[in-house]
Protein backbone atom coordinates (compact mmCIF):
# COMPACT_ATOMS: atom_id res chain seq x y z
CA UNK A 1 0.00 0.00 0.00
CA UNK A 2 1.32 3.78 -1.41
CA UNK A 3 1.42 5.99 1.89
CA UNK A 4 0.34 9.66 1.04
CA UNK A 5 3.56 10.52 0.71
CA UNK A 6 4.35 8.47 -2.24
CA UNK A 7 0.94 9.58 -3.75
CA UNK A 8 1.53 13.43 -3.85
CA UNK A 9 4.72 12.53 -5.09
CA UNK A 10 3.00 10.88 -8.24
CA UNK A 11 1.09 13.89 -9.15
CA UNK A 12 3.34 16.48 -8.61
CA UNK A 13 4.59 16.49 -11.68
CA UNK A 14 1.30 16.77 -13.83
CA UNK A 15 -0.25 18.79 -11.28
CA UNK A 16 2.71 20.83 -11.61
CA UNK A 17 2.03 20.79 -15.16
CA UNK A 18 -1.54 21.85 -15.49
CA UNK A 19 -0.41 25.16 -13.13
CA UNK A 20 2.23 26.55 -15.80
CA UNK A 21 -0.02 25.26 -18.84
CA UNK A 22 -2.83 27.30 -16.91
CA UNK A 23 -0.48 30.27 -16.78
CA UNK A 24 0.52 30.04 -20.12
CA UNK A 25 -2.89 30.25 -21.68
CA UNK A 26 -3.67 33.56 -19.23
CA UNK A 27 -0.53 35.16 -19.91
CA UNK A 28 -1.41 34.99 -23.57
CA UNK A 29 -4.99 36.14 -22.86
CA UNK A 30 -3.46 38.81 -21.68
CA UNK A 31 -1.18 39.55 -24.03
CA UNK A 32 -3.54 39.41 -26.78
CA UNK A 33 -6.28 41.82 -24.50
CA UNK A 34 -3.54 44.61 -24.51
CA UNK A 35 -2.78 44.23 -27.91
CA UNK A 36 -6.42 44.72 -29.36
CA UNK A 37 -8.00 46.54 -26.42
CA UNK A 38 -5.84 48.62 -23.92
CA UNK A 39 -2.97 49.13 -26.50
CA UNK A 40 -5.85 51.16 -28.77
CA UNK A 41 -7.69 52.77 -25.77
CA UNK A 42 -4.13 54.09 -24.44
CA UNK A 43 -3.63 55.40 -27.87
CA UNK A 44 -7.05 56.74 -27.98
CA UNK A 45 -8.05 54.75 -31.30
CA UNK A 46 -11.37 54.49 -29.32
CA UNK A 47 -12.71 53.09 -32.25
CA UNK A 48 -10.23 50.03 -32.85
CA UNK A 49 -10.75 49.29 -29.29
CA UNK A 50 -14.59 49.05 -29.23
CA UNK A 51 -14.41 46.83 -32.12
CA UNK A 52 -12.28 44.66 -29.94
CA UNK A 53 -13.49 41.02 -28.93
CA UNK A 54 -11.88 41.70 -25.53
CA UNK A 55 -12.85 44.59 -23.17
CA UNK A 56 -15.36 47.02 -22.82
CA UNK A 57 -17.05 48.45 -25.96
CA UNK A 58 -19.56 50.74 -24.41
CA UNK A 59 -16.74 52.35 -22.88
CA UNK A 60 -14.55 52.86 -25.81
CA UNK A 61 -17.77 53.90 -27.75
CA UNK A 62 -18.06 56.48 -24.95
CA UNK A 63 -14.72 57.59 -25.20
CA UNK A 64 -14.68 57.82 -28.80
CA UNK A 65 -17.78 60.29 -29.07
CA UNK A 66 -16.35 62.39 -26.04
CA UNK A 67 -12.91 62.55 -29.04
CA UNK A 68 -15.96 63.21 -31.81
CA UNK A 69 -17.46 66.05 -29.72
CA UNK A 70 -14.12 67.63 -28.76
CA UNK A 71 -13.57 67.76 -32.37
CA UNK A 72 -16.86 69.04 -33.37
CA UNK A 73 -18.11 66.22 -35.10
CA UNK A 74 -21.33 66.09 -33.60
CA UNK A 75 -22.96 63.65 -36.01
CA UNK A 76 -19.97 61.45 -35.41
CA UNK A 77 -20.34 62.09 -31.86
CA UNK A 78 -24.13 61.28 -31.68
CA UNK A 79 -23.67 58.11 -33.68
CA UNK A 80 -21.15 56.82 -31.26
CA UNK A 81 -23.05 57.46 -27.75
CA UNK A 82 -26.20 55.46 -28.97
CA UNK A 83 -24.21 52.39 -30.16
CA UNK A 84 -22.71 53.00 -26.59
CA UNK A 85 -26.06 52.68 -24.94
CA UNK A 86 -27.42 50.53 -27.18
CA UNK A 87 -24.15 47.84 -26.35
CA UNK A 88 -24.48 48.83 -22.84
CA UNK A 89 -28.35 47.92 -22.66
CA UNK A 90 -27.63 45.26 -24.95
CA UNK A 91 -30.27 46.84 -27.77
CA UNK A 92 -33.31 46.60 -24.66
CA UNK A 93 -32.89 49.87 -23.37
CA UNK A 94 -32.57 48.13 -19.79
CA UNK A 95 -29.06 48.52 -18.05
CA UNK A 96 -27.79 46.35 -15.23
CA UNK A 97 -27.43 48.50 -12.19
CA UNK A 98 -23.76 48.34 -11.78
CA UNK A 99 -23.12 50.43 -15.52
CA UNK A 100 -26.27 53.02 -14.53
CA UNK A 101 -23.33 55.92 -14.10
CA UNK A 102 -21.52 54.74 -17.54
CA UNK A 103 -25.81 54.60 -18.65
CA UNK A 104 -26.19 58.37 -17.15
CA UNK A 105 -23.08 59.65 -18.81
CA UNK A 106 -23.70 58.53 -22.22
CA UNK A 107 -27.24 59.93 -21.83
CA UNK A 108 -26.32 63.38 -20.49
CA UNK A 109 -23.69 63.36 -23.60
CA UNK A 110 -27.02 62.39 -26.11
CA UNK A 111 -28.45 65.36 -24.00
CA UNK A 112 -25.01 68.11 -25.42
CA UNK A 113 -24.63 66.43 -28.33
CA UNK A 114 -28.60 66.87 -29.62
CA UNK A 115 -28.54 70.94 -27.74
CA UNK A 116 -25.50 71.51 -30.09
CA UNK A 117 -27.65 70.05 -33.19
CA UNK A 118 -30.63 72.30 -32.22
CA UNK A 119 -32.88 69.31 -31.58
CA UNK A 120 -34.12 70.49 -28.00
CA UNK A 121 -36.96 68.25 -27.48
CA UNK A 122 -34.77 65.22 -27.93
CA UNK A 123 -31.91 66.50 -25.39
CA UNK A 124 -34.71 66.99 -23.02
CA UNK A 125 -35.45 63.61 -23.10
CA UNK A 126 -31.27 62.53 -22.78
CA UNK A 127 -31.42 64.79 -19.97
CA UNK A 128 -34.68 63.25 -18.24
CA UNK A 129 -32.67 59.52 -19.04
CA UNK A 130 -29.68 60.74 -17.16
CA UNK A 131 -31.28 61.89 -14.27
CA UNK A 132 -33.22 58.01 -14.08
CA UNK A 133 -29.67 56.68 -14.25
CA UNK A 134 -28.38 59.18 -12.01
CA UNK A 135 -30.84 61.58 -9.96
CA UNK A 136 -27.83 63.14 -8.25
CA UNK A 137 -25.73 64.10 -11.60
CA UNK A 138 -26.21 68.26 -11.00
CA UNK A 139 -24.99 69.00 -14.84
CA UNK A 140 -28.19 67.17 -16.24
CA UNK A 141 -29.94 68.87 -13.55
CA UNK A 142 -28.89 72.40 -14.46
CA UNK A 143 -29.11 71.75 -18.41
CA UNK A 144 -32.50 70.39 -18.60
CA UNK A 145 -33.74 73.21 -15.94
CA UNK A 146 -32.14 75.17 -18.69
CA UNK A 147 -33.76 73.96 -21.33
CA UNK A 148 -36.82 73.88 -19.91
CA UNK A 149 -37.11 77.74 -18.65
CA UNK A 150 -35.66 78.49 -22.50
CA UNK A 151 -39.09 76.49 -23.63
CA UNK A 152 -41.49 75.93 -20.81
CA UNK A 153 -44.09 74.05 -23.32
CA UNK A 154 -41.60 70.75 -22.98
CA UNK A 155 -42.78 69.87 -19.46
CA UNK A 156 -44.02 66.80 -19.42
CA UNK A 157 -46.99 66.17 -21.42
CA UNK A 158 -46.04 69.35 -23.43
CA UNK A 159 -46.12 69.32 -26.76
CA UNK A 160 -47.74 72.98 -27.27
CA UNK A 161 -48.03 75.02 -30.48
CA UNK A 162 -44.68 76.46 -30.15
CA UNK A 163 -41.91 75.13 -32.23
CA UNK A 164 -38.73 74.84 -29.90
CA UNK A 165 -36.43 74.55 -32.51
CA UNK A 166 -36.95 77.70 -33.82
CA UNK A 167 -36.63 80.71 -30.90
CA UNK A 168 -36.18 80.20 -26.97
CA UNK A 169 -39.68 81.65 -25.06
CA UNK A 170 -39.33 84.58 -23.27
CA UNK A 171 -40.75 82.92 -20.36
CA UNK A 172 -44.41 84.55 -20.77
CA UNK A 173 -46.28 81.14 -21.74
CA UNK A 174 -50.16 80.86 -20.81
CA UNK A 175 -49.33 77.04 -19.77
CA UNK A 176 -46.93 77.96 -17.62
CA UNK A 177 -47.14 76.19 -14.28
CA UNK A 178 -46.54 77.59 -10.69
CA UNK A 179 -47.84 79.33 -7.43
Amino acid sequence: MKTSKEIISAFRVPAMSLVMLVCVVLALYGAWRMVSYSGPMLTENFQGAAQSSVGDPPVALYDFGVQAYKAKDYRLAKDAFTEAFNQLSKNTGVVPPERKELAAQIQFMLGVVNEHAKQFRVAVTAYEDSLRFSPDNLNAKYNLERLKSQFPDMGKGGGGASDPNQKPSNGNSSNKKGI
